[in-house]
């Protein structure tokens, strides 16, 4: 269970999200709106050739078909509203009515934002790299999935498995800087990886709980965060589909 803060004072957000359809963005924007805050703004992360090319060499063709076969099942919006009336039902209708009211911009990178004098605080949904000229003048939080400092980068839900580190799988919320997963570290979300039959059943267990995890960073948004070192932990990249494979051998047989 995760806790949502006690809300002292209204804060004004703005949302960076990966696209359209973000289910993160969409239950994140909609616990902050049925609490009492302002969502000023939304910044959505255009797909454009370029960004197609870097993540193709980034997952490979088989994620990217994936992803876009996913994309071409969902009909895409006839208005400028970022979420269509039905696409959640679970969602109560007065949450929907305002997530349609509020203006969003497409944008091929996140720098360079106007308006963001107009905010407190960015809660990043996902979409790639926040440039300096956006985390020095507002804080950005984001919801990394692993724990940090240990874990940064890449796969980091399938590298502590690989290793056997049990104890040190999940999410961690910190503050954003120029340098990939160094910002400080405001908390830490642990999982239970043997609570779930699955590596694809953890990583979806993690996107059902990051909106949650966003809105609870709210609370800690005057705390300046524990710092990291480089040293405290390391960088990892992209596994191989054969590294990926023992992985999940090895989660297979604990």
């Amino acid at each position: 269970m995760v806790e949502l803060p006690f809300k002292e004072n209204i804060l004004k957000v703005i949302i960076f999200a990966p696209h359209h359809r973000s289910r993160v963005a969409l239950d994140l924007i909609t616990l902050l709106l049925d609490h009492g805050y302002e969502v000023n703004h939304i910044y959505i992360k255009k797909i454009t050739q370029n960004r197609i090319r870097q993540e193709l060499r980034r997952d490979g063709f088989h994620v990217i078909f994936k992803k876009l076969m996913w994309k071409a099942l969902v009909p895409f919006f006839k208005s400028r509203r970022l979420f269509c009336n039905n696409s959640k039902e679970e969602l109560r209708s007065s949450s929907l009515k305002k997530l349609n009211s509020i203006e969003y911009t497409e944008v091929r990178e996140f720098r360079n934002i106007a308006n963001l004098e107009l905010a407190d605080v960015v809660l990043f949904c996902g979409g790639g790299y926040v440039y300096k000229s956006v985390l020095d003048r507002i804080p950005v939080i984001n919801c990394h999935m692993g724990i940090l400092p240990l874990y940064r980068g890449m796969d980091v839900v399938e590298w502590p498995i690989w290793k056997k580190d049990w104890e040190n799988i999940g999410l961690t919320i910190h503050y954003m800087v120029s340098e990939i997963d160094m910002g400080d570290i405001l908390f830490k979300h642990y999982v239970k990886a043997r609570d779930f039959s699955t590596i694809v059943d953890i990583r979806n267990h993690m996107l059902k709980i990051m909106p949650k995890l966003l809105f609870k960073s709210l609370a800690y948004l005057n705390d300046e965060g524990k710092v990291q070192l480089k040293s405290d932990g390391d960088l990892y990249f992209k596994m191989s589909e054969g590294l990926r494979k023992e992985t999940e051998k090895i989660f297979n047989a604990n």
